[in-house]
């Protein structure tokens, strides 16, 4: 028969598991607590830093938060000015030319007419009040007037007698449509 002893005795242990064998498992364990103690250190003070920097990119962006939405209003109004500008120069380009259509009114305008308003629409359409000493002269002025490049459609909308100052007159109102281009310069005109 066989007898297997189940308790070991003393002299069977391992020499590695004595007690002066822990020594290097030991050094081993207090050398990863410092790696981790000297990492963990590390990321602390990395850490603390990128704190650092998201602090100062946060003051940076409190200063420079009204200057952007400075910008912003600038850059608005600036379309808006742009959006206003295109509409002046639409409306320019429709405008009656002041200065060469009163040139071309004066040009063909007869001695015995004068003008009281002169008044012009958006749809180039322009009206003249005024008086003459006769119906001939109101003809006269429609003829030089639809003659020129300045007007188109001349017609007479109203003429009536009246009286100023003790003598007879004719009031009338004439109405055309803005034409091409004025005549700028017409000194020599038959009246």
């Amino acid at each position: 028969m066989i007898t297997i002893n189940l308790l070991a005795s003393e002299r069977r242990r391992t020499p590695g598991l004595a007690a002066g064998g822990n020594g290097p498992w030991m050094a081993a364990a207090v050398v990863l607590a410092g790696v981790l103690v000297a990492w963990s250190i590390a990321l602390a003070h990395r850490t603390a830093q990128l704190q650092a920097q998201m602090t100062d990119v946060a003051r940076q962006e409190a200063v420079l938060r009204p200057v952007a939405l400075q910008v912003q209003q600038l850059q608005q109004t600036a379309a808006a000015l742009q959006s206003r500008q295109a509409a002046l120069r639409q409306l320019v380009t429709l405008q009656m030319p002041a200065a060469e259509s009163l040139q071309t009114i004066q040009a063909v305008i007869p001695s015995d007419v004068w003008l009281t308003t002169m008044a012009a629409t958006n749809t180039n359409q322009v009206t003249f009040d005024g008086y003459a000493f006769s119906y001939p002269e109101v003809a006269r002025f429609m003829v030089q007037l639809g003659g020129s490049n300045s007007f188109q459609n001349v017609d007479l909308t109203s003429s009536e007698k009246d009286s100023i100052g003790g003598r007879d007159v004719v009031k009338f109102e004439v109405t055309g449509t803005l034409g091409a281009r004025p005549i700028t310069s017409q000194r020599g005109v038959a009246r």
